[in-house]
């Protein structure tokens, strides 16, 4: 199924006013993330972003596991649909709306996405583990890093201690007490909680 393309026709008289607010938006408000599709994106930071939504969703790699019939190899990282993207076609004057449903529409979607001159993600976006917990990302920056830091921890790269058989849950020394959370919630508490470590606290007061 490929994703629904509503195109909004701009008047060229109006199309860099809108074009500036949405940029001015972008970088004050954090809420619409830019992609400038370039020829070499496959070296950008965004051709990054896109390879590690690809591989939550692909069943092929360490963030999902859709292929297998193990109920205990369930999907690492889902997303909450429906996700929004703003595209605009090389030359066009057009922004389509594209609405994902589902993983195969996502798939779909970045199968194409070399065809595009700019993409926008409309955040926030929400990312489910397999019990259905909620970690909300609202910049390229926190999506990038969440689905990293989880990818590093479900392969076991990295410093962690696991407080599960399936390495989809760590242990983080959180102000001075030991807690267990989800691989998606990693890098939200080291980036925004000081002195939050990986690991057991040394001296545990409780959890």
């Amino acid at each position: 199924m490929k994703p629904k393309l509503l195109g909004l026709r701009l008047n060229p008289a109006i199309y860099g006013l809108i074009l500036l607010s949405v940029l001015v938006f972008t970088s004050c408000e954090g809420n619409v993330q830019l992609f400038e599709l370039k020829a070499d994106i496959e070296e950008t930071q965004e051709y990054k972003i896109v390879n590690l939504m690809q591989d939550a969703v692909s069943g092929s790699s360490s963030l999902s596991s859709k292929s297998s019939t193990d109920e205990d190899e369930q999907q690492c990282v889902e997303f909450q649909y429906p996700v929004i993207f703003f595209a605009q076609m090389p030359g066009s004057l057009t922004i389509d709306l594209i609405t994902i449903n589902n993983d195969q529409d996502l798939i779909d979607f970045f199968d194409g996405i070399n065809s595009l001159e700019e993409v926008k993600i409309d955040y926030p976006l929400v990312l489910l583990d397999d019990e259905g917990n909620r970690t909300i990302v609202y910049t390229n920056k926190e999506l990038e890093g969440t689905l990293q830091a989880a990818d590093d921890a479900y392969r076991g790269d990295g410093d962690y201690e696991y407080c599960d058989d399936k390495n989809k849950k760590v242990y983080i020394c959180h102000n001075g007490h030991t807690i267990c959370v989800s691989v998606n919630a990693i890098w939200g508490h080291m980036n925004n909680h000081d002195g939050d470590v990986l690991g057991q606290c040394n001296d545990n007061d409780g959890n």
